[in-house]
């Protein structure tokens, strides 16, 4: 079975995480996929975001 290499949040620990920069650098670096996360704000505005609450 192959061994596939995801971008978690994109290049997490080396750009920014959910950004596009980091989505790039991950590409950049080979990546077979990238894993993001994506949520919705309180006036339904979608974001990249890993966590539940946004402050």
């Amino acid at each position: 079975m192959p061994v596939e290499n995801h971008g978690h949040r994109g290049a997490r620990g080396l750009r920014p995480e959910n950004t596009l920069p980091g989505f790039a650098h991950a590409l950049d670096l080979g990546v077979d996929a990238i894993e993001l996360d994506v949520g919705l704000s309180a006036d339904g505005t979608v974001v990249l975001n890993h966590d539940q609450a946004l402050s």
